[in-house]
């Protein structure tokens, strides 16, 4: 290498541009919901890119695909490894907001540490890098990212030779045996930047490390531009490496290979390679003025030119089943992980529901269940969808009453509109009627297999906490005959309540056996109360807890263990007769003992003028 005194002209280089395949994004969805969740972490990934090309007008480019995120770069065909950094942040305004050159800067050590340290040497790979801060809206599939490669920014800037095509420099036998040396090539990570030694007879590669001991005629590397007048960005670290090690080539002529290989008429060729000539500054010209640190360039321009991150939509390629099963999936998982970490989502997903009528509560029930992420659900009604209907009850809408003149089956409409919300779901619609005590059905055959066990509890039942029967619901109806009419706020609240009191059982870690105690706070969703009341018409809503009344038509030992021995004839009676329950426990008698008990205690004092006629 001779010392020049030619005149200087800028050197330019030709920047990488990013392609990344949808099967990466695809990933790093999944790793977002199972895996990092809310957490912000920098997550070590691969890219690729190649000096190998059959189109000469292509950009250099890096490649990252589903593979970036394996621990081991994977080999491909003439591939060259590029090492980077993933950031992915939870928000749009974090992505936007986040100071970008400070993290370029910061980044751009860790390469000037690899420069400075001589590990560059045993690994030229380590010149390229990139850094990839993205933001996933996974609901709508939206991805938004920024590519930076760092180069340093004050890089030696200056050629002597304009860059000159190898065929111009090399004689076609000297251009033989390089095409010959990089055949028996195996390992292209150690050779992604060398050395060349040429002379009339031979041409031999050398690794980058034996710079050391001897400079060679040219410093060599795989060159991702098939540009003729701009050598690729790696390029520039490879200068500022030359640069620090070796001070005694500040001012002299360094003769550059950007090694290019081509494909003519089926033969690997060099043809396409380029020779120029640089001349390295002082050290001192890394440095920005007043600085002790090196300073870094490198984001990538996007498609309009400008420097600015890329969206990635891939919400029209995806299914869109897979969409709605993965959003639903992050709602949920969302909660989980910024309000309740020891949430069970999955004993929920595998959750089975069975709800006994589609009307008003039912459809608000369901509906509800489906945003928690049960599984399947199945519901019984025998009624019809009527015109009064789907302004209350929220599953339904006008076309469900006009059905072949009667209005659709509730139960069946009820699951149809529970696919279309979520084709996911497992939603089954019985026709059934389930007679009520007092709704005479004649007689019943028994023909249940299984008996269902005594259950011995010591809190009350929602029978419990109203000594009586259940009343009859054939009288006093509303107009249509169909149903009960209450404010329409209520179904919402006593829905959301009971769904919600549903799930917070089925977390605590005793299940239906969760004591009812305001302290009790091992459900990660907080206390279980044993029964809510609420009154709209005060605004108030407080939690009851009671004991279990012996004389309970529904759980008293008494009724339980009637069915237990009758089984399907014990359900004939309390059909049938309408005060079977209520005589069967003793509530019958209770009342009359009540109210005997009030006649005994009225005084002559209560007795008005007009009673002494009685």
């Amino acid at each position: 290498m001779a010392q020049t005194t030619n005149t200087n002209e800028i050197l330019q280089f030709a920047s990488f541009t990013s392609y990344v395949e949808p099967s990466f994004w695809h990933k790093l969805s999944q790793l977002k919901l199972d895996i990092d969740k809310l957490e912000e972490k920098v997550r070590l990934i691969w890219g690729k890119y190649s000096n190998y090309t059959s189109n000469t007008s292509l950009k250099p480019s890096v490649f990252v695909d589903y593979s970036a995120y394996n621990d081991q770069f994977e080999e491909g065909n003439l591939q060259l490894p590029i090492k980077g950094q993933l950031l992915n942040l939870n928000t749009l305004e974090d992505f936007k907001s986040c100071d970008k050159t400070k993290l370029l800067n910061d980044y751009g050590q860790t390469v000037w540490e690899h420069i400075t340290s001589g590990k560059v040497f045993e690994n030229p790979t380590l010149l390229v890098s990139f850094l990839l801060l993205t933001h996933a809206d996974l609901k709508k599939y939206h991805f938004y990212y920024w590519f930076a490669f760092p180069a340093v920014k004050s890089v030696p800037t200056t050629y002597i030779k304009k860059p000159q095509n190898i065929s111009e420099v090399f004689s076609q036998h000297q251009l033989s045996l390089l095409e010959k040396a990089v055949q028996n090539v195996e390992d292209w990570k150690l050779y992604s930047a060398f050395l060349l030694d040429v002379d009339s007879e031979n041409v031999s590669l050398r690794l980058l490390r034996e710079i050391k001991t001897k400079l060679g005629h040219y410093v060599g590397f795989c060159d991702p531009s098939m540009s003729p007048e701009y050598p690729g960005w790696p390029l520039r670290n490879l200068l500022a490496l030359l640069a620090y090690h070796f001070p005694e080539l500040i001012g002299m002529e360094v003769n550059i290979i950007c090694l290019r290989l081509s494909l003519s008429k089926g033969i690997r060729t060099a043809n396409a390679s380029m020779v120029l000539s640089v001349k390295l500054p002082p050290l001192t010209e890394l440095f920005e003025s007043g600085e002790d640190t090196v300073k870094w360039i490198g984001w990538e321009r996007n498609d309009r030119g400008n420097f600015g991150p890329r969206l990635a939509d891939l919400a029209s390629s995806m299914n869109p089943l897979k969409l709605v099963e993965t959003s639903v999936d992050l709602n949920l998982k969302l909660m989980k992980w910024r309000l309740v970490p020891d949430l069970d989502l999955e004993c929920l997903k595998q959750l089975r529901c069975l709800l006994l009528g589609a009307g008003t509560l039912g459809c608000s029930v369901a509906r509800l269940l489906l945003a928690w992420g049960v599984g399947k659900i199945t519901l019984v009604d025998n009624g019809r969808v009527s015109y009064s209907n789907p302004v209350r009850q929220s599953l339904f809408t006008y076309k469900d009453s006009l059905y072949k003149g009667q209005g659709s089956h509730k139960a069946e409409a009820a699951a149809d509109a529970l696919k279309l919300i979520n084709p996911h779901i497992n939603a089954n619609g019985v026709n059934l009627s389930i007679p009520m005590p007092g709704h005479v059905i004649g007689e019943l055959l028994q023909n249940g297999k299984e008996n269902p066990q005594a259950l011995e509890a010591q809190l009350g039942c929602y029978f419990c906490n109203d000594v009586t029967a259940p009343g009859d619901s054939q009288r006093d109806r509303t107009l249509d005959q169909k149903c009960t009419v209450t404010r329409p706020g209520v179904s919402g609240i006593a829905s959301g309540l009971a769904v919600e009191l549903m799930v917070a059982t089925l977390q605590h870690p005793l299940g239906g056996k969760a004591p009812a105690i305001a302290e009790d706070e091992r459900s990660p969703l907080g206390t279980v109360p044993h029964s809510i009341r609420g009154f709209l018409s005060q605004w108030q809503q407080i939690s009851v807890t009671s004991h279990k009344f012996d004389r309970c038509i529904a759980c008293s030992d008494t009724v339980l263990k009637e069915f237990e021995v009758r089984n399907f004839e014990f359900l004939v009676d309390v059909f049938n007769t309408p005060n079977y329950l209520e005589d069967l426990t003793g509530l019958t008698a209770l009342k009359q003992e009540t109210n005997s008990d009030e006649v005994w205690e009225l005084s002559d004092s209560d007795m008005s003028d007009k009673d002494e006629g009685i």
